[in-house]
C-alpha cells in the first residue's frame, strides 16, 4: 500500500471542501494507515484506496470524489477485486446510490501491476532473439533472481554484476522502489545492454515483501531466488540451491550461508523458532538460542526452522502453494513468517552451507530507527498471526514492548557510533 499521494497534474483542486478532504486523507495515511497495515489490514489495489480517493477528490471535487472512493472500497473488500484500478477521468453515469455498480478503472494486468520494464524493452525490440525475459521464450536453467531495491547505494551495481556474471541465472528481475533518478538512469542503461536484466518501477517504496511478490509475478523461472540488493552471488550457487529442492517436500525453502566481507558467517542465515522471549532477546542482541551462526558450520544441507530472506530460493510451485510473502510485513520478519508457513504446511526449510554469499549489509540510505520500527511492527504482526487464539491479544500487548526495544536499540547504536567518532 502506498502511503504517499501520487504525483498527478491532471487537474486543479476544485474547492476548499476538497482541500479539507485531502487533509483528512493525509492525516489517515500518516496516522492510522501504518497501524492497520502492521495488523494486516491493507488495500488490495494499486494505487491504494486512499491515493485513489485523493485523485478523485482532486479531479472531481469532494462529493463525487468520496462517492467514487466508496465504490473503490466496496470493490476492495474481502473477496472483491484487486490489482491496478486507477481513478476514472469522467464521472461514471450511474445513480449516486448504486455504489456496487461503479465500474473499475483500466483493466488490471495479469499480476495486478503496471510494469514499466515492457516499455524499456521496446527500445531494443520485444522479440529480440535470445531474450530469455520475453514472453514465450524458453528459459535455460529455470532460475530467476529477484532483487528489491530502495536507495541501496553503489553496492547495488556490484550485486547486479555478480548476478549477471552467473551462467546459472536466466533472468534478473529488479524491482525499483523509488531509487534516485541517477540510479534509475544507470539501471535503465544496463537493462538495454543486457536482456537478462528486467526492470520494474513500482513508483514508491512498497516494502520488501510486496516488491518480492511483484517480481515473482513477472518472473519466468521454475525457481525463484530472492536476493538482497547488497548481496554478492557466486557462480554455481543458485544452481546448487535449486538442486537442493529436489526430492524434498514442498513448499521447500533453501537458504544460503551469508558471509561478511571479513569472511565470517553473518547473523541470521540459520535461526531457530521465533518465540516472544527470543524475539525481545534478538532485538537487543541477547538471544543466542535463536541465532545459530556460532554453531559449527555443517558440511551438508541441514533442516533448520528459519533461513534468511537475504538469499532464499523457492520453487514457483512451493512459493504459490505457501501463499507468497505476506505483504502485511513492510520490512523484516517476512522471511521468518514464510518459513513458519512452509513448515506448518509440511514443507522443508533447509540451510545450505556450501553456498556462501557475501552480504555487505547496512548500505540502505535510511535511518536505523526507521528500520527498527518496521521490524517491531513486523514482530507484532507475526505474533498476532501465529499466536493461536490469543494472537491478537499478544500482538496488542507486546507491540509497545517491541517499539520500545526498537527505539532503545537505535539510541544505543547511535550513542556507540558517536563515541567511536
Amino acid at each position: 500500500m502506498s502511503d504517499t499521494f501520487p504525483d498527478t497534474n491532471r487537474s486543479r483542486w476544485k474547492d476548499v471542501p476538497a482541500l479539507a478532504g485531502l487533509g483528512i486523507l493525509r492525516a489517515y495515511q500518516i496516522g492510522l494507515s501504518p497501524i492497520l497495515y502492521a495488523l494486516g489490514v491493507r488495500c488490495r489495489h494499486e494505487p491504494s484506496c486512499s491515493s485513489y480517493a485523493a485523485d478523485c477528490i482532486k479531479d472531481q471535487g469532494l462529493w463525487r470524489g468520496c462517492w467514487l472512493a466508496a465504490g473503490r472500497v466496496f470493490r476492495c473488500r474481502s473477496g472483491g477485486s484487486w490489482g491496478y484500478d486507477a481513478a476514472p477521468e469522467p464521472r461514471p453515469d450511474i445513480a449516486w446510490w448504486k455504489i456496487w455498480a461503479l465500474r473499475e478503472g483500466p483493466a488490471q494486468s495479469e499480476d495486478g501491476y503496471v510494469e514499466t520494464e515492457q516499455t524499456e524493452r521496446s527500445d531494443r525490440g520485444a522479440d529480440e532473439p535470445g531474450d530469455a525475459g520475453s514472453a514465450g521464450q524458453p528459459v535455460r536453467t529455470g532460475i530467476s533472481a529477484i532483487i528489491v531495491t530502495y536507495r541501496t547505494g553503489d553496492v547495488l551495481f556490484r550485486c547486479i554484476d555478480s548476478v549477471l556474471a552467473c551462467p546459472d541465472i536466466d533472468e534478473l528481475i529488479l524491482v525499483n522502489h523509488d531509487n534516485p533518478a541517477g540510479t534509475v538512469a544507470v539501471l535503465e542503461q544496463r537493462a538495454r545492454l543486457d536482456h537478462r536484466l528486467r526492470l520494474i518501477h513500482s513508483g514508491a517504496n512498497l516494502g520488501f515483501a510486496r516488491g518480492c511478490n511483484l517480481g515473482a509475478r513477472s518472473a519466468h523461472g521454475e525457481a525463484l531466488l530472492f536476493l538482497n540488493p547488497d548481496a554478492l552471488l557466486r557462480p554455481g550457487g543458485a544452481r546448487r540451491m535449486f538442486e537442493d529442492t529436489r526430492e524434498r517436500t514442498e513448499p521447500v525453502i533453501v537458504g544460503a550461508c551469508l558471509i561478511g566481507e571479513d569472511g565470517c558467517e553473518q547473523r541470521g542465515a540459520r535461526r531457530g523458532v521465533l518465540t516472544l522471549c527470543s524475539a525481545i532477546g534478538a532485538f537487543l542482541g541477547l538471544s543466542p538460542q535463536f541465532h545459530r551462526e556460532h554453531d559449527p558450520l555443517p558440511e551438508q544441507p541441514v533442516p533448520v526452522p528459519t533461513v534468511s530472506g537475504a538469499a532464499m530460493l523457492m520453487t514457483r510451485k512451493g512459493f504459490d502453494a505457501v501463499g507468497r510473502f505476506d505483504e502485511g510485513y513492510f520490512l523484516h520478519v517476512e522471511d521468518i513468517d514464510i518459513c513458519k508457513r512452509a513448515r506448518d504446511a509440511g514443507g522443508d526449510v533447509v540451510f545450505e552451507p556450501r553456498v556462501q554469499i557475501t552480504h555487505v549489509g547496512s548500505t540502505s540510505q535510511v535511518s536505523q530507527i526507521w528500520v527498527d520500527l518496521h521490524k517491531a511492527m513486523g514482530l507484532a504482526r507475526y505474533f498476532t498471526r501465529h499466536g493461536g487464539w490469543s494472537g491478537p491479544l499478544k500482538g496488542l500487548m507486546f507491540s509497545p514492548v517491541f517499539i520500545l526495544a526498537a527505539v532503545t536499540r537505535s539510541v544505543l547504536i547511535r550513542l556507540g557510533a558517536g563515541r567511536a567518532r
